[in-house]
Order: structure tokens, then sequence, then C-alpha cells
């Protein structure tokens, strides 16, 4: 092969970043402002930081959570990168030593500032990951985030990540899910991933809002929205025998 699999180090976290958001803009998919916004207009601040809160997230979720970087070996530059996570429990119970009251499906958007995008960006975030929130209840893994730069898809690279991952969600006895674009959908179902359902992200303004308010969840709708995507769940090892395999669900969404 051309490229390497590496697991990615804290200083990889900035670049890893910078390719994510280039990959999410072209062509634009709304989920990246969701969790990455840009902030008073000032795009690199707002991408160090976001690069800066994931650094953070994987110091001390690591090896939980890991962060793939692939490497092109010619110019030695990352050219895709991935975002996984390998719950050996329940993601949605609180840690040992985490406080009684943890809930991380009521955790806010706190990197939007308080006010409404903060509340927009919430109400996303929650909408999108609500089937897994609903069905992900035991030990899982999860594929969170992949990208590969434009110039080096088509050539494996994605399927390289995924073969990865599962590989070690395997080794655990882990099923796994993700939130697949139509970019993804045909690569997933060549792995063993099941459709659960579609996803189509909707969030209700709040009753209160004044006119000032309202152009503001506008706006914010316009830059997040829309998300759709297909959830999808494979079975630990990833082996599917129709009247064998017994699935977490008995009906898709609507």
């Amino acid at each position: 092969m051309s490229y390497r699999i590496e697991i990615a180090k804290d200083e990889d976290l900035y670049e890893l970043m910078t390719h994510l958001w280039r990959c999410f803009e072209d062509p634009y998919q709304g989920l990246l402002r969701i969790f990455f916004p840009i902030l008073n207009n000032d795009r690199e601040a707002s991408l160090l930081e976001a690069s800066n809160r994931q650094r953070e997230e994987y110091r001390e979720t690591y090896p939980e959570l890991i962060w793939l970087k692939v490497v092109d070996n010619k110019t030695n530059k990352i050219i895709a990168g991935a975002k996984w996570y390998f719950y050996e429990r329940n993601p949605f119970l609180p840690k040992p030593g985490d406080s009684d009251d943890h809930d991380p499906t009521n955790e806010e958007a706190f990197w939007y500032p308080k006010g409404v995008g903060r509340e927009f960006a919430t109400l996303a975030m929650h909408a999108f990951e609500k089937p897994r929130t609903t069905m992900g209840q035991r030990p899982h893994s999860f594929l969170n985030i992949i990208f590969t730069l434009p110039e080096h898809q088509r050539k494996g690279v994605g399927r390289a990540i995924l073969d990865w991952g599962l590989a070690k969600a395997d080794r655990l006895g882990l099923e796994s899910w993700l939130d697949a674009s139509v970019y993804g959908l045909p690569l997933y179902q060549k792995v063993g991933f099941l459709t659960y359902g579609r996803n189509n992200v909707q969030v209700e303004m709040p009753a209160n809002y004044d006119a000032d308010q309202k152009a503001e969840w506008e706006h914010y709708k316009s830059i997040m929205l829309p998300v759709e995507c297909t959830v999808m769940w494979r079975p630990a090892g990833g082996k599917f025998s129709v009247g064998k395999t017994i699935t977490l669900w008995t009906h898709t969404m609507d």
C-alpha cells in the first residue's frame, strides 16, 4: 500500500481537524457546524479551538476513544482520519467515579456561546444521536467520524479504516454503530452493516422566541441543516444469518 494507518497522537489533531473541515465543506454537510462552529467569523481561531477540544477529549478518554490517521508513505502527510469509540460498557450510564447525575443524553452544545446558537445545536445534536442512544444501551463500537481527502478517495483508504476498527471491535466482541451519509452507505453495506433506519434531523423552535431570536434561529438552521443519514448496525463478528442473528429492533424508524 502507498499509505499506512497509525493511531494518532496529540500533535496530529490540528491537521486531522483541518482535513475534516475541508472534507465536510466540499460537498457541504451541515452536521459539521452542529459540532464545530465558526465563531466571530474567525475560521482559524475556531479551528484551533475545535482541535484543542478534541485533543482534551482524546487525552481524557483514550483508549476508549481512538483517533486514527492515514499517512501517505510518499509525502509522510496525513490524508485521512477517523474517530472510533470502543465502549466495553454502556456509554449512556455514568463511568465509575462520575457523579450520579451524569447523563450524556442531556449534554449541552457548550462549544457555542449561550443563546440561540447553543439551543439549536443542542437540540440538533440530540435529534442526531437519538437512534443510538435508544438502541445502543450496551457495549458497542461507534464510528463517530471518518474522512478522506478528495484527491485520495476511491483508493481503498476508507475500507482500510473500517477494517482496522471493525477488527478491533471483533476482538473485543462488540457490535458496531455508525451514521452513514449517502456517500459512505455502499461501503458500509459491504463490510456487514445493516440499516436500522433513516434519521432526518428536525428541531422545533421554542414558542417563546421574539422576532430577533426567530431570525437567529433561522440563520442557524440554514448552516446546520439538513442532516439526513442512515443509521446502521453491525453484529459482533460481522456475520448475519437470516433466522439466526437477532437484530436489536423489530421495526425500522419512522
